[in-house]
């Protein structure tokens, strides 16, 4: 039996409907010195984009809480990862795992202390040579500007057939 949590299901719908996935990656993301939520967010993208881990936590809040849905049986970077130190094992995790083919912002959404990130990513999964393709959605919380939490919309299922060989 299959189970639907709704609310992610409409999440993850409305990232469908909002716009088609974007083909290509610029990177140009400006950084900003200091200023609101949503510069803040912006800056760990920028990080991101130029390969600097230190850029991407900077922001964080000592005990932020990372959220990735689904199964860690299944999908090796799933689960509730606490503290910069855990943020920096999921990335580890997940760049010991896939390979990235494409990763596309396609919108901010400043909620003041939520930010909402929309995009789109194609990656390779290391051990079964399978790809994926998924919208997602990045909710961030923050305060006394840090990021103190982190969840992640996105289909799980995708993710799971490629982390699994075909039988």
């Amino acid at each position: 039996m299959i189970k639907y949590n709704t609310p992610a299901i409409f999440i993850i719908a409305l990232s469908f409907s909002l716009s088609p996935p974007v083909l290509s990656n610029d990177g140009d993301f400006e950084v900003a010195t200091e200023g609101t939520n949503l510069q803040i967010v912006k800056n760990v993208y920028a990080g991101f984009a130029a390969g600097d881990m230190e850029a991407v936590l900077k922001d964080m809040g000592d005990r932020i809480v990372w959220t990735h849905p689904g199964d860690p049986d299944q999908i090796p970077f799933a689960g509730i990862f606490e503290g910069k130190a855990g943020v920096s094992r999921f990335f580890e995790i997940v760049f010991e795992q896939i390979d990235v083919l494409e990763q596309n912002i396609k919108s901010f959404i400043d909620g003041g202390d939520s930010v909402i990130v929309t995009g789109y990513e194609h990656m390779k999964v290391k051990n079964t040579g399978r790809e994926y393709k998924s919208n997602w959605i990045h909710m961030y919380t923050l305060a006394d500007g840090k990021i103190v939490a982190f969840e992640e919309f996105i289909d799980t299922a995708e993710l799971v057939s490629a982390f699994n060989p075909p039988q």
